[in-house]
């Protein structure tokens, strides 16, 4: 099976910790400590769910690095972390489709990190990944209702997710149950379908319009077929 996790490049302890906790709530983590080590993970035909690196005590050129990646891994969700931002390190970071955090950091910042992620990484399709992103930015969706829409999105069965997810059948239906009341959707199935719907018409770009939202409320009562069910 693909690897879906993601790497650590972080020697200092402290900020590792930072970094892991919130983050392993909803994947695991592989710690490295060098620049050959990153690379050798991230060679090609590798899978990963992004990468989070610390500027300081890099034991390369960060950047140099960054280009090797991109010519293996162009899409890859990648988090830097920095002491301070200046101007040249932002528009370097972005010109490299890089986020940045400052120390000190809440875990807020790495868990909404981990969504847009996740979201990503499992849904290639960038006008569904957007919308999805969007939705959950406004339905105020957990890491993990987002992981759900993901899998249902790519037609995972339900027998997948909990085995993937490592958690138990009750467990899914509960979690479920959050995520459907959220989206005003019955099945999951009916959010899929809304979702996918409303993605073909949702521009690229930020919007503030929350009238939009309204096309989720009451969504039709869905098929036989559904992906993940509550219930």
């Amino acid at each position: 099976m693909p690897q879906r996790d993601f790497l650590l490049m972080i020697g200092n302890d402290d900020v590792a910790r930072a970094i892991t906790e919130p983050l392993q709530r909803y994947a695991t983590a592989r710690r490295l400590r060098t620049h050959r080590e990153v690379l050798s993970e991230l060679a090609p035909g590798t899978h990963w769910s992004g990468l989070v690196f610390d500027l300081d005590g890099f034991d390369a050129d960060p950047f140099a690095t960054m280009d090797q990646l991109r010519t293996t891994h162009p899409l890859l969700p990648v988090l830097a972390i920095a002491t301070r931002a200046t101007p040249q390190l932002v528009n370097t970071l972005h010109l490299h489709r890089a986020e940045l955090i400052v120390r000190p950091f809440g875990s807020e910042s790495v868990v909404s990190f981990v969504q847009r992620a996740l979201v990503s990484g499992w849904l290639p399709d960038e006008r569904v990944a957007a919308w999805t992103e969007e939705l959950a930015r406004r339905r105020d969706l957990t890491p993990r209702e987002v992981q759900l829409l993901a899998f249902t999105l790519g037609n995972e069965s339900r027998r997948n997710v909990i085995r993937r997810l490592g958690i138990t059948e009750n467990t899914l239906k509960t979690q479920v149950r959050g995520l459907l009341r959220k989206c005003n959707a019955r099945t999951m199935d009916s959010l899929a379908k809304t979702v996918l719907r409303d993605a073909l018409v949702f521009p690229l770009q930020d919007t503030d319009d929350d009238d939009f939202m309204d096309e989720l409320a009451a969504a039709p009562e869905a098929s036989e077929g559904a992906r993940v069910v509550a219930g």
